[in-house]
């Protein structure tokens, strides 16, 4: 924990082929919202992608009463093919 930053997946399991997000099927949702009830001091997520952030919206976690603070980053999967020089700059936003 000296940095801070902790990662965790959406999912527990789900059904897919290979690295393609749109073939999830059956998907698992890991318990977003306990993990951060017992984790007081995180003050914002950050989402790996489109489907992870279409799938942490649907959890509907909350935070005091309101939605818990998200940022969509750009997918880190090869897949998703922007320049590295641009997913470099966005995900620089954990630091």
């Amino acid at each position: 924990m000296a940095k801070r930053i902790a990662v965790w997946d959406v999912f527990k399991g789900c059904n897919i082929i290979g690295s393609k997000d749109s073939t999830i099927k059956d998907g698992i949702y890991n318990d977003v919202q306990g993990f951060l009830d017992a984790h007081d001091s995180i003050a914002h997520v950050f989402l790996n992608g489109g489907k992870a952030q279409a799938h942490y919206q649907k959890m509907g976690v909350v935070k005091n009463g309101r939605s818990f603070p998200a940022t969509k980053l750009p997918s880190s999967s090869p897949l998703h093919t922007i320049p590295f020089e641009r997913k470099l700059r966005e995900w620089s936003a954990l630091r």
